[in-house]
């Protein structure tokens, strides 16, 4: 299981894949069915669709 959140570093959220668990800081745990990464103005945003749990969406900033 991997934990992410606003604070999951970019090659962190990089490296999940489709069929991962996940859960996020907000009690969702679940299966990762598809994956979109947009990068648009100036950030870098992760969603992760989850199997029967909705989504859960990151945005990071793309300047470091």
């Amino acid at each position: 299981m991997k934990e992410v959140n606003q604070y999951s570093s970019v090659n962190d959220l990089d490296n999940i894949r489709e069929g991962d668990i996940i859960k996020h800081r907000n009690g969702k745990t679940a299966i990762v069915v598809k994956i979109q990464i947009v990068c648009a103005k100036g950030q870098k945003q992760y969603f992760y669709k989850l199997k029967n749990e909705g989504t859960i969406f990151i945005a990071k900033s793309s300047i470091a």
